[in-house]
């Protein structure tokens, strides 16, 4: 198993939330629950070992969530971060095929990877940006994009002890496409 740290940010969720994060736990060292004030908890009973639960005594919006489950992350030196929110339900060996060529680490040129999704409804697949940047990058199965979706994505932790955290005051829209742009600025993929 690869030392991934999975955030799932929840707030009063459907039953298919259990599904969701029993896959997490058996892919994850780590799976970091931050609920934003849910009206019922019932969901989290019995979670797996390696779930934590951080509450938030109201809803502060997905950024400021993220953040408090990345900083917890952080102090324990994963080899990567995984954010997702709480309808995300990923195959077995998820990060396995997402990471199979890459390490992150301080020389690291990648900041974010992005995987491509299934519409629930629809089961067709689709990636959040379908325009590449660079169509001479050479990384075999990985397209270089203008942003990613902040859902399923894998962050390397050295680029965000350089780049920082979402903006806390960012509630749900565009955090994913603000931190990309500070990702490129930085140099970082």
């Amino acid at each position: 198993m690869l030392n991934i740290a999975s955030i799932v940010v929840t707030y009063n969720p459907d039953h298919s939330i259990r599904e969701n994060i029993e896959s997490l736990s058996r892919q994850s060292q780590e799976v970091i629950i931050v609920d934003n004030n849910s009206s019922s908890i019932e969901f989290m009973s019995n979670l797996p070992s390696n779930c934590t639960l951080l509450r938030c005594e109201s809803n502060l919006g997905l950024a400021f969530a993220l953040n408090l489950g990345i900083l917890h992350a952080l102090k324990k030196n994963f080899d990567a971060i995984a954010t997702f929110d709480q309808d995300t339900l990923i195959p077995e060996n998820y990060f396995i095929g997402m990471m199979k060529d890459l390490k992150f680490d301080s020389k690291s040129k990648i900041g974010i990877l992005s995987p491509q999704y299934i519409d629930r409804a629809t089961g067709v697949k689709k990636a959040f940006a379908s325009r590449a940047l660079n169509k001479n990058l050479q990384l075999d199965s990985y397209n270089l994009t203008r942003s990613t979706m902040t859902s399923g994505s894998i962050m390397n932790p050295f680029a965000i002890m350089k780049v920082g955290l979402f903006r806390g005051e960012m509630f749900i829209d565009q955090l994913d496409n603000e931190i990309c742009l500070r990702y490129r600025k930085a140099g970082y993929l």
